[in-house]
C-alpha cells in the first residue's frame, strides 16, 4: 500500500467510514481495490483507485490497460460497487476525500 493510500483510507476511517485497503473482491480473478470504504450499516459500497502515473503514460493511460481497468469497472459495478478513480494529487488536494464523502453520505 502507497502512502497516498495509507492517507486517504486513513481520513475515511476518520470521517466514520469502514474502509479496507487491497480488497479482493472477484472470486476467480487477482482483482483488488485499492481503497474499499461503506458506511457503517455497510451500505454503499465504494471503490477507489488511485492511478499514478497519469502524466507518464503509465499503466493506466495506455490502451491495454486502459481495456483491463474498463472490465474490472464493469464486474464492480455488477457487484453493486460505485466507483471512484483519482490521483495522487486529488488524493493531495482533499479533492478525493471529498468527492468519496459526498458518494458515501447520499
Amino acid at each position: 500500500m502507497t502512502t497516498v493510500q495509507s492517507a486517504l483510507a486513513a481520513a475515511l476511517v476518520s470521517s466514520g467510514y469502514v474502509v479496507a485497503t487491497e480488497l479482493k473482491f472477484h472470486a476467480t480473478r487477482k482483482w483488488r481495490i485499492d481503497i474499499a470504504a461503506s458506511r457503517q450499516d455497510g451500505t454503499r459500497k465504494l471503490a477507489i483507485e488511485i492511478d499514478g502515473g497519469v502524466w507518464v503514460n503509465g499503466r493506466h493511460t495506455r490502451g491495454s490497460g486502459v481495456l483491463k481497468d474498463n472490465e474490472k469497472i464493469a464486474h464492480l459495478a455488477m457487484d453493486g460497487w460505485l466507483f471512484l478513480r483519482v490521483t495522487p494529487q486529488q488524493v493531495k488536494t482533499g479533492d478525493a476525500l471529498r468527492w468519496a464523502t459526498a458518494v458515501l453520505h447520499v
